[in-house]
């Protein structure tokens, strides 16, 4: 360490010593030039001030006066040249030299030769050097040569040259002597606390006061970096072996007890304006138990704003509203936001209490801390996510099972209540108005329609029983429904319950089935009542909504316009372990039979999803249950309705109707309908024969059931059938709702649809309407 540091300061007294010598020696030159200048001016003087004389008396025409005059000045020139040890030459124009003092004879031929007239310069003339001034006293005509030998300051130069010698060496040494001092007294203990450093050990020095005192904080330093190292270790050691809830309880608790202070960990509800507790760890043993110690605190500001609020000191009266605070009589507060990977807040998390400062170690600690939430916040809803997405998952196979099973019970049955709900009105027709059958009759067709209903549920839970949508008005079918016989019985059954409507009249209109939408009300109002034994109040409200986030509840809603139906009840509520099954067909806390099929809240969700919404549901035993459904919305202008058309408006003018059916009870209603409405009709069993039939023969109407088994279906037989017959008519009928393949026949030139059972005014204004197209 010192060896290098020598040799750089010996090379430095080198240079400068060189440099000093140098110096010295310029020095000395420019002292004798600048001697050799004054002494020129002085023989200048000496000559004007005779010159000057000799004119002032008139005597410049007395060659004799001249003379002597000339005679002096030379004497006074050459006995200053002597007192001053120079060298002088003067010689005259025209009569040469007048005088010479000291000077080598060689010397003066080689300046002549060598160096021109001018100011003083150096003259190296046979190893020696000369300092030469050169000048003219114009008036008398003479030229004056100065010499000066610098051998007469060589005993100066080398005095001086001795001084800075000494000096150097002195120097040199002082700094040797430095340099051990140092060695001994600074760097050698330095070099111990920076080696006990390096070992991670406190250095432990004793001494010199500064480095002692140095070592003794740098040992403190090290214990409180060894203390929050550890500290830092054990919230890592959470982080990997604990998940959820013990994680955040976890994390106040050891948050606490490093800072010494109250912990609370909030996580932003969905909504973004409320906060939900994760985690609170209480400190101070000698306080009571702070009961919700969210309350009051700046968790909106710090969630709107996204920046921390750091307070040191008078923190209860900061925030005079943050009970928590206040029953402590905390000083500090320190609330930190929680962002997720795309810089929205997902939580905060306090600290506060006697504490009165928080440094940067702290502050950094809570940040920390904060990413740790976050990740784990982030993981547990990704893991909610996929609970979510596998529980939907097998609910929509197990719907789906469900579904396929209920779809093909109620095509069966359609088939089967054709003749119950159908043939009614082929008797009726036939009966006098006092007949006694009218009523039984009536009696029969009644519950065939309700059968029917049910069979309508069926194919709702299949998915397959959205009519054709129109657009329509949401609050004209609760309208429709609150005059409704349904709704008259239900008040009538539950009289202590009390029906609240806040419907808003600028909502939009959405794009639905009157008639399942009626039946997803009444459900939803009958469950409702249902809940409230003992009385209460069921509120159903409409209005618009725009979600320009998703909603994340029963299922996540996506952005757009909505029209939302609330209905909202304060009766027994629905348990936490029963809100994701309500939507199972047959899933009822009800007895069997007593109160509906069992199918009501899966008509419901069946409903909603083949009208492209969403429901959510929020409930709370003993408190009540809310369900909100959202429609997408339309811009569009409803449709009016149709009222009743008279008989005799879709009767026949014996028009041909070829009925193609592979049951035979739905060709003899079919036949039997239109026979009535006087139609000449034809049947056949299966879309081969048809086919072959309209081969010889032509018809002005067919009516095609879409699904035959086991031959060609509905739309198979009418793409053959309008090769033969181009712009051949035809209505489509099936007992399930419009299916692809009955659009696709529609595209081909088909035209209305009609769903089984039938119904005379159903077939008949249907076939009336095709034929006049």
């Amino acid at each position: 360490m010192v060896a290098p540091v020598v040799v750089v300061i010996c090379l430095v007294g080198i240079g400068v010593y060189v440099f000093v010598l140098r110096s010295v020696s310029e020095f000395a030159d420019e002292q004798i030039r600048e001697a050799l200048t004054n002494i020129a001016s002085e023989v200048y003087d000496i000559c004007d001030e005779n010159f000057t004389e000799l004119m002032q008396t008139g005597q410049m025409d007395n060659k004799k006066a001249v003379t002597i005059k000339k005679a002096v000045t030379l004497g006074a020139i050459e006995d200053y040249t002597k007192r001053n040890n120079i060298g002088c030459r003067l010689t005259e124009f025209k009569k040469g030299e007048l005088l010479q003092h000291q000077i080598e004879p060689g010397l003066m031929k080689f300046i002549i030769r060598n160096h021109a007239k001018g100011l003083a310069s150096t003259v190296h003339f046979k190893s020696k050097i000369y300092c030469f001034q050169h000048f003219d006293f114009k008036p008398w005509g003479w030229h004056i040569d100065l010499i000066k030998d610098t051998k007469a300051y060589a005993h100066l130069v080398k005095r001086v040259n001795i001084a800075y010698i000494v000096t150097g060496i002195l120097l040199s040494l002082g700094l040797v002597l430095i340099l051990l001092l140092q060695e001994r007294f600074l760097i050698r203990p330095l070099n111990r606390i920076i080696s006990a450093i390096r070992m991670g050990h406190s250095p432990e020095y004793k001494g010199i006061y500064e480095l002692e005192f140095l070592s003794d904080n740098i040992s403190k330093m090290m214990l409180s970096l060894e203390e929050r190292n550890k500290w830092i270790e054990y919230f890592y050691h959470i982080a990997i072996t604990n998940r959820g809830d013990d994680l955040f309880n976890h994390v106040a608790d050891a948050l606490s007890e490093v800072l010494g202070i109250n912990t609370l960990i909030l996580k932003v509800q969905p909504t973004g304006n409320t906060f939900h507790p994760v985690a609170f760890s209480q400190i101070s043993i000698n306080d009571d138990k702070l009961f919700d110690p969210s309350n009051g605190l700046p968790s909106l500001q710090i969630a709107t704003e996204k920046k921390p609020i750091v307070i040191t000191s008078d923190a209860h009266v900061r925030f005079p509203l943050a009970q928590s605070l206040s029953d402590i009589k905390a000083e500090s507060y320190a609330g930190i936001p929680i962002f997720d990977r795309e810089g929205a807040v997902t939580g905060i998390i306090n600290v506060f209490g006697k504490k009165r400062k928080f440094d940067e170690w702290d502050l950094n600690l809570i940040k920390t801390v904060c990413r740790m939430v976050a990740v784990e916040f982030e993981f547990l809803e990704k893991e909610n996510e996929k609970v979510r997405l596998e529980f939907q998952l097998q609910q929509s196979k197990k719907m789906e099972a469900i579904g396929l099973l209920a779809g093909g019970v109620a095509h069966d049955l359609n088939n089967v209540l054709s003749g119950i709900v159908s043939y009614p009105d082929l008797l009726l027709m036939d009966l006098e108005e006092d007949s006694p059958l009218r009523k039984p009759i009536l009696t029969i067709q009644s519950s065939g329609q309700k059968a029917a209903e049910i069979v309508q549920d069926l194919l709702t839970l299949a998915r397959r029983g959205v009519e054709n949508k129109i657009v329509l008005n949401l609050n004209d079918i609760i309208l429709d429904y609150l005059k409704s016989p349904e709704y008259e019985k239900l008040t009538t059954y539950h009289s202590k319950v009390s029906f609240i409507t806040n419907l808003d009249k600028d909502i939009l209109n959405i794009e639905g089935s009157s008639t399942q939408l009626i039946k997803m009300v009444m459900n939803l109002v009958s469950n409702a009542a249902e809940a409230q034994p003992s009385g209460g109040k069921i509120t159903v409200s409409t209005c618009n909504q725009y979600v320009d986030t998703p909603i994340k509840g029963n299922e996540e809603i996506k952005e757009g316009d909505f029209v939302v139906l609330k209905i909202k009840d304060i009766g027994l509520g629905i348990a936490a372990e029963d809100l994701t099954r309500i939507f199972e067909p047959f899933y009822t806390k009800k007895a069997m039979g007593r109160s509906g099929t069992g199918l009501g809240m899966a008509v419901v969700w069946g409903t909603i999803h083949d009208h492209n919404g969403y429901i959510d549901v929020k409930s709370t035993e003993g408190v009540g249950t809310t369900f909100s459904l959202y429609f997408p919305a339309t811009r569009e202008k409803t449709v009016r309705k149709k009222g009743f058309t008279p008989v005799e408006e879709y009767m026949g003018k014996k028009e041909t109707v070829l009925v193609i059916d592979d049951v035979k009870e739905q060709r003899d209603i079919a036949a039997n309908i239109l026979g009535k409405l006087n139609y000449t009709v034809t049947t056949v069993s299966s879309g081969e024969d048809a086919i072959e039939y309209m081969k010889n023969n032509s018809a002005d109407l067919l009516i095609l059931d879409m699904i035959m088994k086991p031959g060609i279906d509905g739309l198979e037989t009418y793409k053959r059938i309008i090769t033969l017959h181009p712009n051949q008519k035809a209505i489509i009928a099936s007992g399930y709702s419009e299916t692809d393949r009955v659009k696709e026949a529609k595209k081909l030139g088909a035209g209305e649809y009609i769903k089984k059972p039938y119904t005379l005014e159903k077939i008949g204004i249907a076939v009336k309407e095709e034929l006049k197209n």
